[in-house]
């Protein structure tokens, strides 16, 4: 059994996808501190110079978990996404088949963060083809003091013996705590595809709408 961690970004970039993708269950980590300026409520698009923020607004308790960001109710954010969407892919050869799809959630009307996100990427399971199980970290009841002891027990309660972390996992994991338990730690080795983009050269790294926008519905792996 292998699994995978990550909080649940707003629409996230490819690396996100390929990390899940390779798991048999992918764990939301939905109950850690949020983190201020990060990809969880905003992630970055092209524009014909360059790239552009699609920012959720919220409210409230920044230092909260995850799963207890709300998202601010006076700002009309969803027609301004969808409104730059329209402006940046309108013309780009699936917007027509992805954006009702997006439009669906976005006219839901969510209070929390994590819900909205975590229907987005639902959406782009469905979309990308990856099939992987979804768990959330706040139905397990882990408490640990730190990163690695936290990851650790999810590990244990899921009855895991490979993790895949992302490369930042080099810097906090204590390898020799998972070797101890039976559990062996891979890291993502992810490399970027190159696919067709509007408005001159390739950037990478953007949303996973840009890739739906211009490639479709379909894997890139």
């Amino acid at each position: 059994m292998k699994i995978a961690v990550h909080q649940p970004n707003f629409l996230p970039y490819l690396g996100y996808f390929d990390k899940a993708r390779q798991v048999d269950i992918f764990v939301i980590f939905d109950d850690v501190q949020f983190t201020p300026r990060g990809y969880t409520n905003r992630n970055k698009i092209k524009k014909p110079n360059g790239t552009i923020w699609l920012t959720v607004p919220i409210t409230g308790d920044r230092m909260a978990p995850i799963n207890e960001i709300r998202i601010a109710d006076h700002v009309e954010w969803q027609e301004k996404h969808l409104k730059t969407l329209k402006h940046m892919y309108g013309k780009s050869d699936y917007y027509e088949i992805i954006i009702p799809r997006f439009q669906e959630i976005y006219d839901k009307g969510y209070t929390y963060l994590a819900e909205f996100n975590i229907d987005l990427l639902e959406l782009c399971f469905e979309l990308l083809g990856i099939t992987t199980k979804m768990v959330f970290s706040s139905n397990l009841d882990i408490i640990a003091e730190d990163g690695n002891q936290r990851i650790l027990k999810i590990c244990k309660k899921l009855e895991a013996d490979k993790y895949l972390s992302g490369e930042s996992g080099r810097d906090y994991l204590e390898l020799s705590s998972f070797q101890e338990s039976g559990i062996s730690v891979e890291f993502l080795d992810f490399s970027h595809p190159v696919y067709e983009q509007q408005f001159g050269d390739f950037i990478p790294n953007l949303s996973i709408i840009d890739y739906l926008m211009n490639e479709g519905p379909k894997k890139f792996w």
